[in-house]
C-alpha cells in the first residue's frame, strides 16, 4: 500500500505554515517544515510505502508536483489542511488527484477537521476520512484497518464517510509518553528548503512538549493538544537534537506553546544542552508566555543557544487581556517587565499581537500599537484578531452568523481578513491600523539597529537589506 502526506499546493502558489494551531500565509520567508507529516510517517513507514511532500517550499511547479504524485500512485493520501485553504484543499487539489485516481482514499489532519468533523466531511465530498487531535495515535490502525477489509468502526479519534452516513469516533485516551512517537522521519524533505530569514540557514521543528492550560479565547491549541502540558524526556529531546545535526540542522524551533510551561524541567534541558556540548554547535528559538520566566532562566537559556523569544503579548491594555481571557499573571505591565529580561540577556524578544478584537474601540487599538513601539522588541506582527475554529471566539462568531454560512466563510477566517465588523470596525479600519502598526514599530532607527544585530557577516548584511526593502515598500504602500 502506498500513502502520500502531504502539504498540498494552492493555485495561486503561495506557501503556508500548517502546524499545529498555526494556520497563516507565510509573509516571512521562514515555512516550517512539516513536523506532523514526518510523525505520521515515522508511525507507518514500516507497514506502507510512504512519500512525504510539501511541494509550496520546494518552489514545485503544479505540474511537477502532479507529475510526481502520478509516478508514485499512490493508494491513500493524508493531507494537513488549514481553515483559510480547507476549501481549496479539498476541492481543487482532491478533486484533481480524484480526477487521476478514482479509488484513492482521501484523508485529512490538522486543528480545522479536528473541531469541525462533521462539517468538513459534510462540507467536502472527496474526503473519506479524517483525523482528529495528535495523528500520531490514529494513523497506524487507520492504515491496518484499510489494508484488512476497510472497517474503521474500532479505529479511535477518527470520523469517516461511510456510504450517506458520517461516523464520528470518540476520542482514544491522550498518549502521555509523547517520546513513544518516535523522532520524525525527515527523509523526504530538504532542508534548504526552510531557511531563516537573514541568517539563510535551514531550520527545523523540534517537539519539545505538548498542550496548553490556558483559557485564552483566540486559541484553538487546547483542541489540538489538549489543556495538560506534557513533556519529552530530556535525553530523548537531546537525542533528537543530535538526529537532526545528522541532517546538516543547527537551527531550531523548540516547538512548544509555551517553552516555560515548567521552569525546572527548561532547566533540566538547558543544563543537558550545555552539558553535552550542543550549546557550540546549535541556536534555538521558542515561545513563551510573559508571566513564565525570570532572569535567572532567560540567561541561562542565552548561554544554550537560544537567540529569539517569542511572546503573545496581544494587546496595550489590561481591558482586551480580560476580554481575550488571557488568564493567570499576563499584563501589559508584567509583559513590559519580560521583553526587558530578555533584552537586557541579549536575546531578541519577538512581540506578537492582535488588532480588532470584539470589544476592542479604536482608542484600545491605538494604546496597543503604542505599546509595541515602546517596547524592547527586535520583531513584531500584528494580526486580524481571528475567529479559529476549535477556540471560544470560533463560538461568538458562529453565534452571531448562524451555522449555515460558515462553511462558505472558512476562506475568510484568516489573519489577513477581518470577520467583526458587526463591532463596530470595519475590514479597512483594522487593516489601516496594522499597516500604522508596522509603520510605527519598524521605521525607527533604533529598531532598525536593533534588528541590524541579528546579521552577522557580509552576506546576512545583505540578506537583511534585501529583505527589509522589501517588506519597507510594503508597508509604505499601505
Amino acid at each position: 500500500m502506498k500513502v502520500l502526506l502531504i502539504n498540498p499546493p494552492t493555485p495561486q502558489d503561495e506557501v503556508w505554515v500548517r502546524e499545529g494551531r498555526c494556520q497563516q500565509f507565510d509573509i516571512w520567508g521562514a515555512p516550517f517544515p512539516p513536523l506532523s507529516l514526518a510523525y505520521i510517517k515515522t508511525q507507518i513507514r514500516d507497514i506502507a510505502e510512504t512519500l512525504l511532500l510539501d511541494p509550496a517550499p520546494a518552489r514545485l511547479s503544479n505540474d511537477a508536483l502532479f507529475d510526481q504524485i502520478s509516478a508514485f500512485a499512490p493508494d491513500i493520501m493524508i493531507m494537513s489542511t488549514t481553515t483559510p485553504t480547507f476549501n481549496t484543499d479539498c476541492q481543487w487539489f482532491a478533486e484533481k488527484i480524484r480526477g487521476d485516481f478514482p479509488d484513492i482514499l482521501i484523508g485529512a489532519t490538522g486543528i480545522h477537521v479536528t473541531a469541525l468533523p462533521k462539517e468538513s466531511l459534510a462540507h467536502a465530498k472527496e474526503l473519506d476520512f479524517l483525523i482528529k487531535g495528535e495523528p500520531e495515535g490514529a494513523v497506524r490502525q487507520i492504515i491496518q484497518a484499510f489494508k484488512n477489509g476497510r472497517d474503521l468502526s474500532g479505529v479511535q479519534g477518527i470520523a469517516y464517510r461511510d456510504g450517506d452516513k458520517i461516523i464520528d469516533n470518540e476520542l482514544p485516551p491522550t498518549v502521555e509518553d509523547i517520546d513513544f512517537f518516535g523522532f520524525p522521519d525527515w527523509n523526504d524533505i530538504n532542508f534548504k528548503n526552510y531557511p531563516l530569514p537573514v541568517k539563510n540557514r535551514p531550520f527545523s521543528l523540534i517537539s519539545f512538549s505538548r498542550g496548553c492550560p490556558y483559557p485564552c479565547s483566540y486559541c484553538a491549541a487546547a483542541t489540538y493538544y489538549g489543556k495538560k502540558i506534557r513533556k519529552r524526556k530530556v535525553d530523548s529531546l537531546i537525542a533528537e537534537i543530535e538526529y537532526n545535526l545528522d541532517y546538516g540542522v543547527k537551527d531550531f524551533l523548540f516547538w512548544t506553546e509555551l517553552i516555560s510551561g515548567d521552569l525546572e524541567y527548561l532547566d533540566e534541558v538547558l543544563e543537558a544542552i550545555l552539558e553535552k556540548n550542543l550549546h557550540k554547535q546549535i541556536r534555538w528559538v521558542c515561545n513563551s508566555r510573559v508571566d513564565r520566566l525570570n532572569e535567572d532562566i532567560v540567561r541561562k537559556m542565552k548561554k544554550a543557544g537560544c537567540w529569539q523569544i517569542a511572546f503573545g503579548l496581544e494587546f496595550g491594555t489590561n481591558k482586551a487581556l480580560k476580554l481575550a481571557k488571557k488568564g493567570a499573571g499576563a499584563s501589559i505591565e508584567i509583559g513590559r517587565e519580560a521583553v526587558e529580561i530578555v533584552d537586557r540577556a541579549g536575546i531578541a524578544a519577538d512581540g506578537h499581537f492582535i488588532i480588532g478584537y470584539p470589544g476592542e474601540d479604536e482608542n484600545d487599538i491605538e494604546e496597543t500599537i503604542r505599546y509595541a513601539a515602546s517596547l524592547p522588541l527586535t520583531f513584531a506582527h500584528f494580526y486580524m484578531a481571528t475567529p479559529f475554529p476549535g477556540s471560544p471566539l470560533y463560538q461568538i462568531h458562529l453565534e452571531e452568523n448562524g451555522t449555515d454560512i460558515i462553511p462558505r466563510s472558512w476562506d475568510n477566517i484568516s489573519q489577513d481578513r477581518y470577520v467583526f465588523s458587526e463591532h463596530g470596525l470595519s475590514e479597512e479600519q483594522v487593516q489601516a491600523c496594522i499597516s500604522r502598526a508596522y509603520r510605527k514599530f519598524y521605521l525607527s532607527p533604533a529598531r532598525m539597529a536593533k534588528i541590524s544585530k541579528i546579521a552577522c557577516g557580509p552576506a546576512q548584511w545583505g540578506n537583511l537589506a534585501r529583505l527589509g526593502g522589501r517588506f519597507a515598500l510594503d508597508i509604505l504602500k499601505k
